[in-house]
C-alpha cells in the first residue's frame, strides 16, 4: 500500500479548514481567513508524525490535547481565557461529529465482513466520497446544534422573572423581553405586559375565569359587556385592541396590578406600577421558557433609571 504525500495533505487540509472554520462561525469569533489557513496547515504538518516512528509519541493522548490547544491558540489568538476555552471546546465538538459522520457513511456503505476476515485493509473503507457525505452531514449537525445553543442563550439573557402583585397576591412568572412587543393601552398609553391566562388565573374574578374556559376572548365582541357588567367593581378590566403578524385584530382584556417586579440577569431589579397586564387565552412558547410578553421599552426605562 501507498499514499500520495500530495493528495494526503490536500485532504488533510481540507477537513481542517472547514473544521476551524466552522469552530469560527459556531464561536461568532472574529478573525481573519489568513489564520484559519495557517492553522490548517499545522494541522496537515501534524498529520504526518503517524509516518515516523520517532515522532509517534506525539500522538498521545496527552500530546493530542497539549497540539490542540496550542493550534486553537495560534488560529484564533483569543484574548479571554472564556473566549479560549469555548472555542477549544467547539473545535473538539465538531471533531467528533465530522469524525463520527464520516466513520458511520463508511461503515454504513461497506462489507465490514472484508474487513473482519482481512479481506480488506481498514484505509480502503475511507473513500473520498464517504468522506465528503461525512463531512457535508458534519457541517449541517455541528451547525444546528451550535446555532440552537446561541439562539437558547440569547434568548434566556432576555427572560425575566416577573411577580405581578394584586390586592396582596402576588404570581411569579417567566416572561420574555419582546422588541416586537409595542402594545400599549389605548387611554392612558400604558406599556401592556402579555402574560397566559393561565398563568394568571387565581388572581382573576370567577365569572372572568368562566369565560375564558369557554370562548375564545379574543374575538367575542359581542360578549364583552356582558362580562363587564358580571364583574362589577370586583376588577378594573381594561379593553385593548391588538393587531398581530399573520392574524386578525383582536381585543385582550386587561387589569392594572399594583406594581410588577421585573428581574433580569446581571440588571437591577425594576419596580413597575404604570403597567397593564392583558390577559392572553393560549401559549406564548411552545417550550414554555416563558409565560408572558415584556414591552421592550419598561427594561429601556429601567436602564435609564
Amino acid at each position: 500500500m501507498y499514499i500520495v504525500l500530495e493528495y494526503y495533505l490536500l485532504e488533510n487540509f481540507i477537513i481542517n479548514f472547514l473544521i476551524l472554520s466552522l469552530t469560527r462561525v459556531v464561536t461568532k469569533s472574529n478573525i481573519v481567513i489568513k489564520n484559519i489557513i495557517l492553522g490548517s496547515i499545522l494541522c496537515s504538518i501534524y498529520s504526518l508524525v503517524f509516518f515516523s516512528p520517532r515522532l509517534l509519541f506525539l500522538t498521545r493522548a496527552y500530546m493530542k490535547i497539549i497540539i490542540s490547544i496550542f493550534i486553537i491558540k495560534f488560529t484564533f489568538r483569543s484574548k479571554s481565557l472564556k473566549s479560549f476555552f469555548y472555542q477549544l471546546m467547539g473545535f473538539y465538538i465538531i471533531s467528533f461529529i465530522f469524525a463520527g459522520a464520516i466513520v458511520g457513511i463508511s461503515f454504513n456503505y461497506n462489507d465490514i465482513s472484508k474487513l473482519l476476515f482481512k479481506e480488506s485493509k481498514l484505509i480502503n473503507l475511507f473513500k473520498p466520497k464517504y468522506i465528503f457525505i461525512g463531512l457535508s452531514i458534519g457541517i449541517f449537525i455541528s451547525y444546528k446544534i451550535f446555532n440552537y445553543y446561541h439562539n437558547k442563550l440569547a434568548q434566556e439573557s432576555y427572560i425575566a422573572d416577573v411577580d405581578i402583585v394584586y390586592k396582596g397576591d402576588k404570581i411569579p412568572t417567566k416572561a420574555l423581553v419582546d422588541t416586537g412587543n409595542s402594545l400599549v393601552e389605548p387611554f392612558t398609553n400604558n406599556p401592556v405586559f402579555i402574560v397566559e391566562f393561565d398563568e394568571i388565573k387565581d388572581i382573576l374574578p370567577l365569572t372572568l375565569r368562566e369565560f375564558y374556559m369557554k370562548r375564545d376572548i379574543c374575538k367575542d365582541f359581542y360578549n364583552i359587556e356582558e362580562i363587564l357588567k358580571e364583574i362589577g367593581g370586583t376588577m378594573a378590566i381594561r379593553l385593548i385592541p391588538f393587531k398581530s403578524v399573520g392574524s386578525e385584530s383582536g381585543i385582550l382584556l386587561g387589569f392594572k396590578p399594583d406594581y410588577l417586579v421585573i428581574r433580569l440577569p446581571d440588571r437591577d431589579e425594576i419596580l413597575e406600577k404604570s403597567m397593564i397586564v392583558g390577559i392572553y387565552d393560549g401559549q406564548l412558547s411552545s417550550d414554555l421558557n416563558y409565560r408572558g410578553l415584556l414591552h421592550y421599552n419598561t427594561i429601556l426605562q429601567g436602564d435609564e433609571a
